[in-house]
């Protein structure tokens, strides 16, 4: 359901982009949408696929759906469509539920025609029905022969798009985005799609300001003759960011400072030591707020995808912040003068 919902909310921003046409420009085409489109409950992906059938072909997009089961559709669906490919029916609710639609929009056939004509059908036969017909029309499939393989696992993508031709490897390394969630380059687990971020987390991206030689040479190694940057993939990065202000006048230290962490790999459990992973917090004023066009991603996984984990991550950062930054003032108390801080640094514990 997250996946069917993110692509057809990916298709749908893509169909708004695109001036109106009478010519087809994509085809949507998604089997058994049982749980899609259902005529009680309102799942996420529900509301972007009668978007589609309403609007979509306005855009030039089409949308093929099938079903064993037309009971199970919504009956807005059903009467924003317009062609009907309608095979053998196997219960009398799905016969009924299509009787009830074609006679709605056909206006020219009874109820009993259509259903002498449907109960008459035998294997492979189809009865296909279009709105600017007069009649419906019959017709056989032909035999055809689909090896099914079933199922793909999560790890079997990469060999598909090998099949396909895609080149997944990037042409350079970048250096990883810093930010509350932030991205740089991987070589697997890669969509076109951004993932989503949990509720009240920012999310910036790293700009992409080195050359392809600078590239090479941060990743330690030296630039093949034939390289060439063919896009950019971005990867989640956990970055907290604290700006913190020491006050104590009678010491005369009014200091602010800035504590950062940089967590490429979080640990699942949502467990980090921030001190081994301190970073310059200021690398967020060059961050961007929006990825370079054509980009594409990596997965957001544990706990980086958990609204709770990432509020417990949040508190514990500003916990240890708290707890392990202070400056150094300089003092003689026997004659009671104060000159200030010495140059900032990080002790364990608080002034």
């Amino acid at each position: 359901m997250f996946f069917v919902t993110l692509l057809l909310s990916a298709i749908e921003t893509w169909m708004r982009s695109q001036n109106g046409t009478s010519v087809l420009r994509a085809l949507v085409y998604m089997d058994e949408i049982y749980g899609y489109l259902p005529p009680v409950s309102n799942p996420p992906s529900k509301a972007p696929m009668l978007r589609m059938l309403k609007q979509a072909r306005a855009f030039g997009i089409g949308l093929v759906l099938g079903t064993q089961n037309p009971a199970d559709i919504d009956y807005k669906g059903l009467s924003n469509t317009g062609t009907w490919f309608i095979g053998k029916l196997q219960t009398e609710q799905d016969k009924d539920r299509l009787l009830d639609g074609l006679v709605s929009v056909s206006g020219k056939l009874s109820r009993s025609e259509i259903d002498d004509l449907l109960s008459s059908l035998g294997k492979r036969v189809f009865v296909m029905h279009n709105i600017h017909a007069d009649h419906p029309v019959v017709f056989q499939t032909r035999w055809t022969m689909n090896f099914l393989a079933g199922p793909q696992t999560r790890n079997r993508i990469e060999e598909l798009n090998e099949l396909a031709g895609f080149d997944l490897e990037p042409a350079s390394v970048v250096p990883r985005a810093a930010v509350a969630l932030s991205r740089g380059a991987i070589k697997s687990d890669i969509s076109v799609t951004k993932p989503f971020v949990p509720a009240g987390v920012n999310e910036y991206f790293l700009p992409q300001n080195f050359s392809l030689p600078e590239a090479f040479k941060a990743d330690g190694g030296s630039m093949p003759s034939d390289a060439a940057v063919q896009g950019v993939i971005y990867r989640p990065a956990l970055m907290a960011s604290a700006e913190v202000r020491i006050l104590d006048r009678k010491l005369g230290v009014d200091s602010e400072l800035t504590r950062g962490a940089l967590v490429n790999d979080p640990e699942k459990r949502g467990s980090v030591r921030w001190e081994d992973f301190t970073f310059n917090g200021h690398a967020l004023e060059n961050a961007e707020t929006s990825p370079t066009p054509s980009s594409r991603f990596g997965t957001i996984d544990v706990p980086l995808n958990d609204t709770k984990l990432m509020s417990a991550l949040e508190k514990d950062f500003a916990d240890w912040v708290y707890r392990g930054t202070s400056v150094q003032a300089r003092a003689n108390d026997a004659l009671k003068v104060y000159a200030g801080p010495l140059p900032i640094s990080v002790a364990p514990f608080p002034l």
